[in-house]
């Protein structure tokens, strides 16, 4: 009996596997390889899309930085929205004048000269000095702005005589630089240097340079004005899109410089 079995073990194990029994390994082999196969995929793809997103995220928050570090240290008041673009005068200096200055409530003569006490540039360039201003539509309009021909350490010199708006009611006035934007051009968010410069209507024209593209927003921008004793607040609202990815970023920007 002993000797009978161990025959047919043996024979068995001479033959090798059946058939049937290969096919079977193989079906076997086949499903744990596609399941394998399917998680590794899905894996793979879920590590992508994380990539993509997280390199989306960084593009939006360095384009919406960038705003805000142009548009936190503007003109007090000279921020303003014209269609899809954000409109300001970047701020080169500040300090205080000495005497009232000619304007529509003291009926002094129109004069070219402002003296100051002394202050220095820290930003930009000098081209505009702005007092008074309570909108940015008394800046584009020209009652609170005017065209620095020249100045000095204590003396504001203008290009033509100026009657103000009004004063400052802290008699501060504002050194600016020549106007920039921030606008969404189709799907791309672009910031300019303002030509013409200082017009009172119209879209900001101007060579653009490329902040973002695949950008979307109902209303890219909106401002909270300021008042006499505080900065204006711009809210601004983007979508960041790339491949099947949107990232929406939402900001609230305070502008400290008050008039």
């Amino acid at each position: 009996m002993i000797s009978t079995t161990r025959k047919s073990f043996s024979a068995r194990s001479q033959s090798g596997f059946t058939l049937i029994e290969l096919i079977t390994v193989i079906v076997i082999l086949s499903i744990i390889a596609t399941f394998g196969s399917g998680f590794v995929v899905s894996t793979l793809d879920a590590y992508s899309q994380t990539q993509d997103r997280s390199k989306l995220i960084n593009r939006g928050r360095q384009a919406i930085e960038q705003i805000t570090r142009r548009i936190r240290g503007a003109t007090p008041n000279s921020i303003r929205i014209t269609g899809n673009c954000l409109e300001f005068l970047p701020l080169a200096s500040g300090g205080n004048y000495l005497n009232a200055v000619p304007d529509l409530n003291n009926g002094a003569p129109a004069s070219n000269t402002i003296s100051i006490t002394p202050y220095s540039v820290d930003f930009g360039t000098a081209r505009h000095v702005t007092i008074g201003a309570d909108s940015a539509g008394d800046i584009y309009s020209g009652g609170s702005l005017a065209t620095l021909d020249s100045f000095t350490a204590t003396t504001l010199t203008l290009t033509g005589n100026k009657v103000w708006q009004r004063n400052a009611p802290t008699r501060r006035f504002y050194l600016t630089d020549t106007p920039e934007s921030v606008c969404m051009t189709g799907a791309n968010l672009l910031h300019q240097v303002v030509t013409p410069p200082l017009t009172s209507t119209g879209t900001p024209g101007g060579a653009g340079t490329l902040m973002a593209e695949n950008v979307s927003s109902g209303t890219p921008f909106a401002i909270e004005a300021g008042t006499e004793t505080r900065g204006a607040v711009v809210m601004i609202d983007l979508v960041f899109a790339e491949k099947d990815q949107q990232v929406p970023i939402r900001q609230e920007v305070f502008v400290r410089n008050v008039p």
